[in-house]
């Protein structure tokens, strides 16, 4: 019997870092708009956004 590929063996978390900035405006809602949340079990906090990091001073309070 083939292995199916599609029975996860694992959980996987996935994260989207989304540039806020202004110069996002023109498409940002659309992608807010088509990134997977749970607001099911989530709610308010399916959405966080983080503060503004600068690189490379911020790198190890970004991790």
């Amino acid at each position: 019997m083939a292995n199916n590929i599609f029975v996860p063996k694992r959980n996987v978390d996935v994260v989207f870092c989304i540039d806020g900035t202004g110069s996002m405006a023109p498409c940002i809602e659309s992608i807010k708009a088509n990134v997977h949340r749970d607001y099911h079990f989530d709610g308010e906090q399916a959405m966080p956004e983080s503060p503004f990091f600068e690189f490379p001073a911020d790198t190890a309070d970004m991790a």
